[in-house]
């Protein structure tokens, strides 16, 4: 808050300089200001619509009363005390408030309003200049933008490499049923195809074949089938990592070689469907290569399946709990 008193020689020379030259007027009519509010207290009437009518001249402004502000946010109170009157300014926009006063004990009662009025006028002005030469708060600097030939993708999320989208691959498969010490040997296909947010779904067949020895022989096997499943694939630079579950389902069959001279069910065979579920880990070594190596482990529960009699000795059954090991190579599309 600032308070300045105008002594009565300095008034007085203000009142002449107005009326001899336009430099003081000119100074003050600059600039248009938007609409003020000028309010006297204690005031003759005279004097207070003179004043209001030399502030509108001098800040080229509209003057309106307090009763009716409308969008006016500068304000000055004008209150008169004896052979003095005290300004006081209070700025909307700024909060700022400012005050002065003005003695008129020697002016002459003719030029009272104008010295009145020149002082209100500058008063606003300075209000004015103090907001325009505000420091303006500087923006934050935005980063910069991202080049069209660098598009976000999964590397920048923590991969470091772009997702695979398909894989093929040609798979040898190893397959065992520790219950009847059979073991199936054979090949196929997969495809795994990655889907939003890392999922991967997982298409394979195979073909197997395999015996194992009774006391009376053996026995023949062979499975025809496939799976699907699901996996939540991690990319890596150097592989590709998934665990998945999903179903398998076929057929089997399976046939009696008895010994020769052996008695018994010569020739007997057995077929029917199977179904179970499975679950396993691959994992994919340089995916990102022309052609890349394929491991994956995987273990399950056939629910149906067949059971192979086998007279005087256990039985071979293509049922329950079986493990498997997959090789492959295969091509990765992006």
């Amino acid at each position: 808050m600032t308070a300045l008193r105008f002594s009565p020689a300095v008034s007085l020379a203000v009142v002449g300089l107005a009326i001899s030259t336009t430099g003081a007027r000119s100074a003050l009519a600059e600039a248009r200001h938007p609409a003020v509010v000028v309010e006297l207290k204690g005031c003759e009437q005279p004097l207070e619509a003179e004043v209001r009518r030399i502030v509108g001249v001098e800040l080229r402004a509209t003057v309106v009363e307090a009763a009716d502000p409308g969008e006016a946010v500068t304000r000055v109170i004008a209150t008169c005390q004896d052979a003095e009157v005290a300004l006081s300014l209070a700025d909307a926009a700024s909060a700022k408030r400012l005050e002065r006063s003005v003695t008129l004990a020697e002016a002459a009662p003719s030029a009272r309003a104008r010295l009145v009025a020149l002082a209100v006028a500058e008063l606003v002005v300075a209000s004015g200049q103090e907001i325009d030469n505000r420091p303006q708060a500087k923006e934050p600097a935005l980063p910069p933008a991202r080049p069209a030939s660098q598009p976000v993708t999964r590397a920048a999320q923590g991969a470091n490499v772009a997702p695979v989208s398909v894989m093929a691959e040609a798979i040898g498969v190893v397959r065992a049923f520790p219950g009847s010490d059979l073991w199936l040997w054979g090949g196929g296909a997969r495809g795994l195809i990655t889907l939003a947010r890392s999922f991967t779904l997982i298409l394979e067949a195979s073909a197997e074949w395999g015996k194992t020895s009774r006391s009376a022989g053996q026995v023949a096997a062979r499975a025809f089938g496939g799976a699907l499943g699901l996996g939540w694939g991690v990319q890596r630079r150097l592989a590709f990592i998934m665990p998945w579950v999903g179903a398998r389902a076929g057929v089997a069959r399976l046939a009696g070689e008895p010994n020769p001279g052996a008695t018994g069910t010569e020739g007997e065979v057995q077929s029917g469907p199977w179904l179970g579920p499975e679950a396993g880990v691959a994992v994919a070594l340089f995916p990102h290569a022309p052609v890349h190596a394929t491991l994956a482990l995987s273990a399950g529960v056939l629910l149906l399946g067949i059971r192979g009699q086998v007279t005087g000795d256990s039985n071979v059954n293509i049922l329950g709990p079986w493990a498997a090991l997959v090789v492959g190579v295969g091509l990765a599309r992006p």
